[in-house]
């Protein structure tokens, strides 16, 4: 109808069936790589040595929130943190979990990275959480690190 298929409004090249912005870029490196979850975002992160740190230093003023599964919570985490799985942290939320700490500083962890960023993003930017800080390399990288961690 238009002159060529159409895909998210664009037209599209019929020799090659690309978009024409995808030969902006002579190799794949040099595309830019923005994720939606990643610190360029706009969002806070830390290492696990800095909330190592902190934790010792004032953990009273931080609230450890570990988004992982269940299972995977109970076989090793952060001491002092809270799960509720990534899954559930909306409807959490919404309910009221996390009403008290939410002027606190929250630190997310998840396996990772991954889990946590996304939480991170949801907390700060959808549910208006002040202080959300996600932590880089997660339990794993806490655990390499030779932090404590408690088993369930």
């Amino acid at each position: 109808m238009f002159g060529g298929p159409r895909r998210s409004g664009i037209v599209m090249d019929r020799q090659r069936n690309l978009c024409p912005f995808q030969t902006l870029w002579k190799r794949p490196e040099d595309k830019p790589r923005i994720f939606a979850y990643s610190s360029e975002q706009g969002f806070k992160e830390t290492t696990v040595d800095k909330l190592y740190e902190s934790l010792r230093e004032n953990g009273d003023s931080i609230f450890v929130l570990d988004v992982r599964t269940p299972q995977e919570y109970n076989a090793g985490h952060v001491p002092q943190a809270l799960n509720i799985a990534l899954d559930g942290l909306s409807d959490a939320v919404r309910n009221g979990c996390l009403e008290s700490v939410k002027s606190s500083t929250i630190a997310v962890i998840c396996a990772s990275g991954g889990r946590s960023a996304q939480a991170t993003v949801r907390l700060s930017r959808v549910f208006g959480f002040s202080d959300v800080v996600n932590v880089v390399g997660g339990t794993s990288k806490w655990i390499e690190a030779g932090y404590p961690i408690v088993r369930v």
